[in-house]
């Protein structure tokens, strides 16, 4: 088995076994990588020795039955990575394409509120316009009675207000 499928990590720091850091030169590379070997052998020593420090002797049957759950579980874990990285992969490709939209949504949304607030001022504009020829008519029809009620003597009828107010109304709807 090559060495760089293998994911054996040694006790200090879970790095992989024969990692050397990037930074380190080729004389502390190498005392770094020794002192791994010896850590990892003291753990060998360590399960080899029972109790009193004497060595046990091995049940190689053990060792290799032992040795071929742990390349199951590696395989798997090496399958459970790739997949892993797969799916991160594919979420991050979706993330893009959701904030490239949520992007064009923004500026949709922002172009909707600026359009809807010229509008806005448009219909008070236009509500302002309206409201002057409203005080326009107000006044003409105000000017209307006061001719109605100056050229009678008497009191004017109701048919004679209601005939000044429609000849008010006809001159403003017409200029």
């Amino acid at each position: 088995m090559p060495a760089s499928d293998t994911l054996a990590e040694d006790d200090a720091g879970g790095r992989p076994t024969g990692y050397v850091p990037s930074g380190a030169t080729g004389t502390t590379a190498v005392r770094e990588q020794l002192a791994a070997v010896k850590k990892e052998l003291d753990f060998i020593s360590q399960q080899l020795c029972g109790p009193g420090g004497q060595v046990q002797a091995i049940d190689l049957q053990e060792v290799k039955r032992l040795v071929k759950h742990i390349e199951v579980d590696r395989e798997e874990l090496a399958q459970r990575c790739h997949r892993l990285a797969q799916e991160n992969k594919e979420l991050l490709e979706v993330n893009g394409k959701l904030e490239a939209a949520l992007y064009v949504t923004k500026r949709e949304l922002e172009d909707a509120t600026r359009k809807l607030r010229h509008q806005e001022v448009e219909e008070d504009l236009e509500m302002a316009g309206s409201n002057q020829k409203e005080d326009l008519l107000t006044q003409e029809a105000l000017e209307a009675l006061q001719n109605t009620m100056q050229a009678s003597p008497a009191r004017p009828s109701k048919k004679d207000l209601i005939r000044a107010l429609r000849k008010a109304q006809v001159r403003t709807c017409y200029s």
